[in-house]
């Protein structure tokens, strides 16, 4: 609407008004610039300080969430998630090969997430490429290169999407919290980022 047009209609609005034909009309909303869109959380994940330990839907949905958009790899058979609450962000977890179904074609939404299942999924989010610092040779001390997770444990080391306490143990049993997950999601995306 141009400015000569509006002006006018606002003229007559107030004539109406005065005539008490109208009631007062609100300002028009401000510009504003918008918000790049971001997925909020289900309240099954609210507050998020408070999920403790994430569970594998909580993963999954902090992945659907931050992120970037990926490839999709469509005809993965998953039998457990029918009615859960974190069903999409499950699936979209599993077609982007973030995250793994078990035996069965299971997912196991409520099992809580270890540090060593979050840096197998954080590898994958990470891609392939070089990495940025070295690991020593011994590290991490409680963890045997024939675990599953060793490689992947290694990579987000040497990303430094993930730590090691005081004494160079990684803890891969550990369960981790939403908030931790989400800080190390956050790191890995970022890496991830030529």
């Amino acid at each position: 609407m141009g400015t000569a047009v509006r002006v006018r209609a606002w003229a007559l609005g107030l004539g109406l008004l005065a005539g008490g034909c109208l009631a007062p009309l609100p300002p028009p909303p401000a510009p504003t610039q918008a918000a790049a869109p971001r997925r909020s959380l289900p309240p099954e994940m609210r507050p998020l300080e408070a999920v403790d330990p994430l569970t594998r839907a909580g993963l999954a949905v902090l992945l659907a969430r931050e992120a970037p958009p990926c490839r999709r790899r469509p005809g993965t058979i998953v039998v457990d998630l029918r009615g859960h609450w974190a069903r999409r962000a499950a699936l979209e977890a599993v077609t982007c090969g973030w995250m793994e179904v078990g035996p069965g074609h299971r997912f196991d939404p409520d099992r809580p997430v270890t540090r060593a299942e979050l840096a197998r999924v954080l590898a994958r989010v990470l891609g392939p490429g070089p990495r940025r610092r070295a690991v020593p040779p011994q590290a991490p001390a409680d963890l045997s290169p024939d675990h599953l997770a060793y490689a992947a444990v290694r990579r987000v080391l040497a990303e430094g999407v993930m730590e090691l306490d005081a004494a160079g143990r990684f803890g891969p049993a550990r369960t981790v919290s939403a908030v931790e997950a989400l800080q190390s999601i956050r790191r890995a995306v970022g890496a991830a980022r030529p």
